[in-house]
């Protein structure tokens, strides 16, 4: 994605193309019939492309900042995903890790009392 000379965000979708089957002027998958899906693929990045102008016009006249983060949570949208549903999945673990003492990591045992 490109805008002007301010903005230029690259980041990976979740489609896998073999490169030997992408034709770079076009920006497709290239019409061989080996190519298992072609027309699916095509036309889901047609949309994500429609998809990714309608919501950077969208928060570019709401003045929003359009970068990087912006293009991972809005290419989660379009998937279906949540950008920060996996972002608050790994702190979660990051805490249960390395925050958490290791004696609350054995079972309770009772005390004897004096």
């Amino acid at each position: 994605m490109i805008k002007g000379r301010n903005l230029d965000i690259r980041i990976r979708n979740y489609i896998l193309i073999n490169p030997k089957n992408w034709n770079k002027k076009n920006q497709r998958v290239r019409n061989i019939a080996s190519v298992h899906q072609k027309d699916l693929i095509n036309d889901t990045l047609e949309k994500l492309s429609a998809y990714l102008f309608e919501r950077m016009n969208e928060d570019h006249i709401a003045r929003r900042t359009i970068d990087s983060v912006w293009a991972r949570k809005t290419l989660a949208d379009f998937f279906g995903g949540s950008y920060e549903k996996d972002k608050a999945i790994f702190v979660t673990e990051w805490m249960e890790e390395y925050i958490e003492p290791p004696f609350l990591k054995t079972p309770y045992q009772a005390i004897k009392l004096p």
